[in-house]
């Protein structure tokens, strides 16, 4: 998912386009060929059940999945879907389907509003519960990175006390099941994944999908998230966004092989650029073959995640031209690690 204004005007648009063409975006909106059409509940293993949070479209796929943890009446909710009038008769359903009667606690992935964005309506059906999220953390932005991703976005502050925190390791119990949170900034800087104990298995929230994969804010600490999430050794999991992944593991190894690929690319590119160095853009028509131009600038802000962690590495290194222009070259000799 895409987090706050970002988000906001991305599904903005598209049902802007929807109600142009006279539907709802579940009834326009046609899901990657090979990946299935959801279910609107599911009993995904004996400890988790999913619930959809009904808001299909090109960033959520077929929605956002939400889930109910546990055995027991109470149970532990994972995310609360984007806030679709649907969603709360979808998540009582769930509820009953599966002899489930109240909520003990909300946890949340991360802020982005495809996930907390049903916390009231949750809220005022089934009373004050409690709502656990990460606090986001207070951070400054380097001027290259506005420079090469105007979308950036920076945490100023703002109402985090209304969550109750989540530590790195901390543990939630319910009745039939055990979660352990761990932190794995990237995909946004609050992003938390928990690990079910009983089944080996991981929620992923969006640092891996069931299908395609994912946006990042800091490459370098996606990496790092994605090799803290490989040593957990998951056998499932269960990802905010696609169907179960049956292969735990072997999805991670597939994700990290997939980046460092397209950094191997970058940088063969940039062992061929001229005395200057390249542009992100640059890049992206040597690396990127045959994009649509619609989306050559989000392709450019994906090169630049990559080079600014190749830079944190000591292995490439930028300037500013008079005309402004950031361009980036590979260093002959790599920085000591």
């Amino acid at each position: 998912g895409l987090a706050g204004r970002s988000y906001r005007a991305t599904l903005a648009f598209w049902r802007g386009i929807v109600r142009r063409l006279g539907g709802t975006m579940a009834s326009v909106y046609t899901l990657p060929e090979g990946l299935p059409k959801p279910l609107e509940f599911e009993k995904w293993t004996p400890r988790v059940v999913t619930a959809l949070g009904c808001n299909p479209g090109p960033f959520t796929l077929g929605g956002s999945n939400t889930f109910l943890v546990g055995t027991g009446k109470s149970r532990l909710l994972i995310d609360t879907g984007e806030g679709r009038p649907e969603y709360l008769d979808v998540l009582q359903r769930a509820m009953a389907d599966s002899g489930c009667d109240s909520l003990q606690a909300i946890l949340l992935t991360h802020h982005h509003m495809d996930h907390v964005g049903g916390i009231e309506d949750v809220q005022k059906k089934f009373g004050p519960v409690p709502v656990h999220k990460c606090h986001r953390r207070m951070r400054t932005v380097d001027p290259d990175e506005v420079t090469e991703d105007p979308h950036a976005r920076v945490y100023e502050g703002g109402d985090e006390e209304k969550y109750v925190n989540i530590a790195d390791g901390e543990v939630f119990r319910t009745e039939g099941a055990t979660l352990t949170a761990h932190y794995t900034p990237g995909h946004c800087d609050d992003h938390m994944v928990f690990f079910l104990h009983e089944e080996q298995g991981l929620f992923s929230g969006d640092n891996v999908l069931g299908f395609g994969t994912t946006t990042f804010e800091d490459l370098s600490d996606y990496m790092d998230s994605l090799n803290k999430m490989l040593q957990l050794k998951p056998a499932v999991m269960y990802p905010n966004h696609g169907p179960l992944i049956t292969n735990g593991c072997g999805k991670v190894e597939e994700y990290i092989k997939h980046r460092n690929l397209r950094e191997g690319h970058i940088v063969a590119g940039l062992k061929h650029a001229e005395k200057d160095g390249r542009t992100a853009l640059e890049i992206v028509k040597e690396v990127y073959l045959g994009l649509d131009p619609k989306l050559v600038p989000a392709a450019a802000r994906n090169v630049g995640h990559h080079l600014r962690r190749l830079a944190k590495a000591g292995r490439v290194t930028s300037h500013v031209t008079e005309s402004g222009e950031l361009r980036w070259q590979l260093l002959k000799t790599p920085a000591p690690l």
